[in-house]
């Protein structure tokens, strides 16, 4: 009779066991698949192959900025994301990445950005004609406008001065605030016999 008695609870014990087992399985996938991982890499001139110190790497709510080196690391979530990398005289750049993969801990990315390309046309205000052969100061740069009015500046950063004058014209300045491959007009106002 004890034998009868001792199956019994022999057998709860083990379905007791399987089902903690399980239970013990599932918490443990659950927590695992939260955990974040880790996203490497390095941001480099696509142009130079130089690395860009001080770019921002963004992902998903993370962000992360390069050393002098132009590498960062950042801790990411699971699931499929949407980088994207940008510095000041470059234009941004995009990747997917799916990092949804249970057993892979660690990713990287490399970003080469493409400088920024801003064409500047200098025109007289009251004509709209193209102004060729004007002197234009560009930060520390000094450059000239060609045959049709215009210039072309690469990496050219936001906040950058330029400046542009032609011998009986008022002088004209403003400052770069968005570097992303606009065109940028500069009409040149002619001075009055009485100014």
């Amino acid at each position: 009779m004890m034998c009868v008695i001792i199956a019994p609870m022999l057998k709860r014990s083990i379905i007791f066991m399987v089902i903690a087992g399980l239970v013990l399985g599932m918490l443990g996938l659950f927590f695992f698949a939260r955990d974040t991982q880790q996203l490497t890499g390095v941001v480099y001139d696509a142009a130079t192959n130089a690395p860009i110190p001080g770019a921002h790497i963004f992902a998903d709510n993370n962000s992360s900025a390069t050393d002098a080196q132009g590498h960062y690391a950042m801790p990411i979530p699971r699931g499929k994301l949407t980088l994207s990398a940008q510095a000041d005289g470059y234009d941004v750049m995009t990747a997917p990445l799916d990092s949804e993969q249970l057993t892979t801990r660690a990713f990287t990315v490399d970003f080469a950005l493409q400088p920024n390309r801003v064409l500047i046309t200098v025109r007289d205000a009251e004509t709209q004609q193209p102004l060729p052969n004007v002197l234009v100061l560009v930060g520390e740069r000094q450059v000239t406008t060609n045959g049709q009015g215009q210039l072309e500046l690469r990496a050219l950063n936001t906040g950058t001065a330029f400046a542009a004058q032609v011998p009986g014209t008022q002088v004209f300045s403003d400052v770069a605030s968005d570097a992303d491959g606009d065109f940028v007009e500069v009409d040149q106002q002619h001075l009055g016999a009485d100014e």
